[in-house]
């Protein structure tokens, strides 16, 4: 749920902005964990931006079968993302088989990626084909004995 609200406020804040002449790149990659493909996973990028008061309009894309992705912004639908530093979040809920949506759902994708605060990425100037993303489930340190 964290996700969709930060969805609806960076698009809401993009069409308020109007966002005309922001140069948008395109991005596309993959996503793995442990090495394998990951289908059906969220790919947010927000800009990082130092001005408090600046809009900044995240990009966002659905991995397929082989883990590939390809970025559109928010409420625009333009393909990619705009050049500079991004705060990445990967995620993909296990939804409820019944249909219902709970107010927390399980993840395939470890919190580290997406509830931990994601990961930093720089989209060139002239875009991207290579923003991949080969994640790693946290190993799990053994009790120590005494």
């Amino acid at each position: 749920m964290r996700i969709l609200s930060r969805l609806v406020a960076a698009g809401v804040l993009g069409i308020a902005a109007g966002c005309g002449g922001t140069p948008f790149v395109p991005v596309s990659g993959r996503v793995t964990l442990d090495g394998k493909p990951v289908e059906g996973a969220t790919v947010l990028f927000q800009p990082k931006v130092s001005d408090p008061n600046a809009v900044a309009v995240g990009s966002i894309g659905k991995t397929g079968p082989d883990g590939g992705y390809t970025l559109a912004v928010i409420a625009r639908g333009n393909d990619g993302a705009v050049a500079g530093t991004h705060h990445v979040t990967i995620s993909a809920p296990i939804y409820p088989a019944d249909g219902s949506v709970p107010d927390s759902l399980p993840d395939r994708i470890p919190d580290l990626y997406h509830r931990d605060g994601g990961v930093e990425f720089e989209v060139p100037p002239g875009g991207t084909k290579q923003a991949d993303f080969p994640l790693e489930t946290p190993k799990k340190s053994k009790p120590v004995r005494r």
